[in-house]
C-alpha cells in the first residue's frame, strides 16, 4: 500500500511516512484513500510476460474517476542475464543431483565393507551412481535416468 503526492508526484509514500509527516493528526486505524495531496494508489492489472522477461513497477497512472493505479512495465532480460539464470539453474541442479547421488551411495556403503561380498549388480549400481555426472542428460536428469537399486 502506497500513496502518491498528486501535487509533487512523489511516490511511493507509505502510511507510516504519511503519519510521520502529520504528527498532530489523528489517523483512523484503516488507512484513508486520500489525505490532503496524497492519494492511495490501487493495484493495476499485471501484464503477461514470458520467461525471458520480467515485470517492474512503473510510475502510477491516473485513472478515470480520479484515482491512481500501479502501472507495470514488461522488460526483457539481457542476454547476459539469461545466461546467468541458466548457469544458476545448472548449478542448482548439480547440487541437487550430487546430493541425491551421494545419499544413494552412502545408503549402500555397507556392501563395500571388507567382510561383505558385493554382488556384481550392486557394484554396477554403485559405479553408475559414481558416473552419473557423465550421463548424457546431466544435469537435467529425469527419474528414468537414475539406476535402479538391485
Amino acid at each position: 500500500m502506497a500513496y502518491i503526492n498528486t501535487d509533487t508526484g512523489e511516490y511511493p509514500v507509505s502510511f507510516q511516512q504519511l503519519k510521520a509527516r502529520y504528527p498532530n493528526t489523528s489517523f483512523p486505524s484503516i488507512p484513508p484513500n486520500d489525505f490532503n495531496d496524497y492519494v492511495l494508489v490501487s493495484d493495476g492489472p499485471v501484464p503477461s510476460f514470458t520467461s525471458n522477461q520480467y515485470v517492474e513497477e512503473g510510475e502510477p497512472v491516473a485513472v478515470d474517476g480520479g484515482g491512481y493505479q500501479r502501472n507495470w512495465v514488461v522488460k526483457d532480460y539481457t542476454p547476459e542475464e539469461i545466461l546467468s539464470q541458466e548457469q544458476n539453474e545448472i548449478n542448482r541442479l548439480n547440487q541437487i543431483h550430487r546430493a541425491r547421488r551421494n545419499d544413494l551411495l552412502a545408503k549402500t556403503d555397507w556392501v563395500a565393507l571388507t567382510d561383505v561380498t558385493m554382488t556384481e549388480e550392486m557394484a554396477t549400481y554403485r559405479q553408475v551412481l559414481r558416473d552419473i555426472t557423465t550421463h548424457a542428460n546431466w544435469p537435467y536428469l529425469e527419474e528414468s535416468d537414475w539406476p535402479i537399486k538391485p
